[in-house]
């Protein structure tokens, strides 16, 4: 199966996620080094599903920069400073996604979801629930539209963030919620 990374451009926008006008020669530069990008990002996730996230991430940046420094539109190599950025933010992300840590192995998760007995099955609903209240209204909601059978493309959407901004802030909070709420209090 041949994948074509030049459609859909959803992230090909005259705008960032502030309002501020991307340059030109960025938006163009970003489209001829796409196919690359994306081939990087296989190369170093196994999936190209966060390269549009991170081509607007330095998309925004580079035009900003470029912007700041009063550089003429198309008057440099736009899309090798592009591609070096990319590069930087890509390696940046995944040094990020190797420090999170897992909250248990499979074993852990079973033992902790069987339920033998009602009492089991209350504790259960509890500390579901105490969890829960320590989530944002944000992350409140995305684990209702997750159990709701929504995919983190579709949440993203409703949010109007980016999968990876909607992803690491729910599994961040649902991690520090955890913490409070399986985690004995320190002794006095």
């Amino acid at each position: 199966m041949s994948s074509n990374f030049r459609d859909p451009f959803w992230w090909d926008r005259e705008t960032d996620r502030e309002g501020r006008t991307i340059r030109n020669d960025v938006r163009e530069a970003a489209r001829e080094i796409w196919e690359n990008a994306c081939r990087r990002v296989v190369f170093v996730l196994g999936d190209a599903s966060d390269a549009a996230d991170l081509m607007e991430v330095c998309v925004s940046r580079v035009s900003r920069n470029l912007d700041k420094r009063n550089v003429p539109s198309f008057s440099q190599k736009t899309p090798a400073l592009l591609m070096v950025a990319f590069g930087r933010e890509l390696s940046s992300y995944t040094a990020k996604l190797r420090r999170i840590e897992p909250m248990g192995d499979a074993n852990q998760f079973s033992e902790r979801l069987s339920v033998p007995s009602w009492a089991n099955e209350v504790e259960l609903r509890l500390d579901l629930e105490k969890l829960v209240r320590r989530l944002s209204k944000r992350s409140r909601a995305i684990l209702g539209l997750r159990d709701a059978g929504y995919d983190w493309n579709e949440i993203a959407a409703l949010l109007g963030v980016s999968v990876s901004v909607a992803k690491n802030g729910f599994w961040r909070e649902l991690r520090e919620a955890r913490v409070h709420v399986f985690m004995p209090p320190a002794a006095n």
